[in-house]
């Protein structure tokens, strides 16, 4: 939950500061936060 908020609050302050460098790392981030999402599905699925 806190890296959803985190995530949140780094998307608003890309969207606050704009430009095409702050709109490229909330991309990284959301891939990033994926992984990381389907890694701990996979790890609770096998445990």
């Amino acid at each position: 939950l806190g890296v959803i908020i985190g995530f949140i609050s780094g998307v608003l302050l890309s969207f606050i500061q704009g430009g095409i460098l702050a709109v490229g790392s909330s991309v990284i981030w959301l891939v990033v936060m994926g992984i990381i999402l389907i890694y701990k599905l996979n790890t609770k699925g096998h445990t």
